[in-house]
């Protein structure tokens, strides 16, 4: 029961960031750009938690957005916002994790996320031909094919966390 509800919290939490599509790649958009990665989203919730539960970090080669929300007690916990530059490096350092091909075969599911009431984690990656793609998996066990994307956006997460007043993380 609680995976469900997990799984269910964090599919409404990677839901405002898109959805996986089935269509086939392509190697350019309509406008004759190579194909490239347009935004990546990295996605935390546990139900066994009180406070901020519930985490998203959307990348694009503009910003960083770190959104953090509770799952419970939502009047005693606002929604947190943090909206960051990001630097041509970091960005490109980011999508160079991305390996189209691995992504795109893994499953969406990998393992058991949420069982034994662990957090479960979810990446998500949007391509400019219009594909996306999102695994869902363990807190902090990622697959060895997004194990250095997953490093690079929750050490990003981590900066961006810090810029929120002490008071309001518990």
């Amino acid at each position: 029961m609680h995976r469900q509800l997990c799984s269910v919290a964090l599919f409404a939490l990677m839901a405002g960031i898109g959805s996986s599509t089935a269509q086939q790649p392509t190697q350019t958009t309509r406008s004759s750009k190579p194909l490239h990665v347009t935004s990546i989203a990295l996605a935390q919730v546990s139900d066994w938690c009180d406070g901020y539960c519930s985490i998203r970090l959307v990348v694009s080669d503009e910003n960083a957005v770190l959104t953090m929300s509770a799952i419970n007690e939502k009047d005693k916990y606002p929604e947190l916002i943090v909206k960051s530059d990001i630097s041509a490096k970091r960005w490109k350092s980011l999508t160079q994790a991305v390996d189209r091909q691995a992504l795109l075969a893994l499953p969406d599911v990998v393992g058991c996320p949420g069982c034994a009431d662990q957090p479960i984690e979810a990446i998500e990656v949007h391509f400019s031909d219009g594909q996306s793609k999102s695994v869902m998996y363990n807190f902090k066990r990622a697959p060895v094919s997004l194990s250095a994307l997953q490093e690079q956006l929750s050490s990003l997460e981590a900066k961006l966390a810090r810029e929120i007043p002490p008071r309001w993380i518990k």
